[in-house]
């Protein structure tokens, strides 16, 4: 090689590797393509927001593949981290559901995709599915009273429909009690042959600032019940 064409390289090449690294290297190349994550908690309801603690307290706003989901849960999601879709948290774009956890320490499973079927196959199998829609629930909630359980006190103020998930607990002369992964709160209505230290799924009408509730605190109104 000539002493002319090497000095030629010796210039161009330091160039073509500075290009070929900006390239690589371009801050706007990374934001495009974010990372997949996981994360891992408790779900809980704010609003019409689906929200998940972690386990170091951190908590995120779900959307996308939620359905079938709910109160409650403890699971293991895949996906990529969002900006706040308005639930005052982190947003987090859910792709797949990768487990239902059966206790608190890792152990057990209801479910877990490694075993092949997709969490809405789960979900449509286990009657996650069978909540009545919005407007059924209005409907049906106009044609009962909201008594309590004695039918002598008649709930007031705002309230939510939810479905929770934890252990039944009870106290004589005080109302039952459902002791979920996050929170405590009064049952009022029928618990059918469910006992304490049962593990069910409970779906009814939450009443959590009616200042006269006979059970003295947030108060589920039940509307149905079953086992875990």
């Amino acid at each position: 090689m000539t002493a002319k064409r090497r000095s030629f390289f010796r210039v161009l090449g330091p160039a073509l590797l500075l290009l070929v690294g900006g390239l690589v290297l371009s801050p706007a190349t990374s934001v495009a393509y974010p990372e997949i994550a996981h994360i891992d908690g408790y779900l809980s309801t704010s609003g019409s927001c689906l929200m998940l603690r972690q386990h170091d307290g951190r908590v995120v706003a779900l959307r996308g593949a939620i359905r079938g989901l709910a109160d409650g849960d403890h699971v293991r999601l895949e996906g990529r981290f969002a900006p706040d879709p308005g639930c005052g948290a982190p947003g987090f774009d859910v792709n797949l559901v990768q487990t239902l956890w059966g206790d608190d320490n890792h152990r057990s499973t209801y479910f877990d995709h490694l075993n092949g079927e997709s969490f809405q196959r789960y979900a449509e199998r286990a009657g996650r599915f069978d909540q009545p829609r919005d407007y059924d629930r209005d409907r049906d909630y106009q044609l009962q009273e909201r008594t309590d359980r004695y039918g002598r006190y008649v709930y007031q103020g705002p309230h939510r429909w939810v479905t929770l998930v934890g252990r039944l607990h009870e106290a004589g002369g005080a109302c039952p009690t459902l002791h979920t992964s996050y929170t405590v709160l009064a049952l009022d209505g029928d618990l059918g042959d469910y006992q304490a230290g049962d593990s069910v799924r409970v779906s009814g009408f939450l009443y959590d600032r009616d200042p006269n509730a006979p059970c003295g605190g947030p108060t589920v109104v039940v509307r149905s019940i079953r086992g875990r």
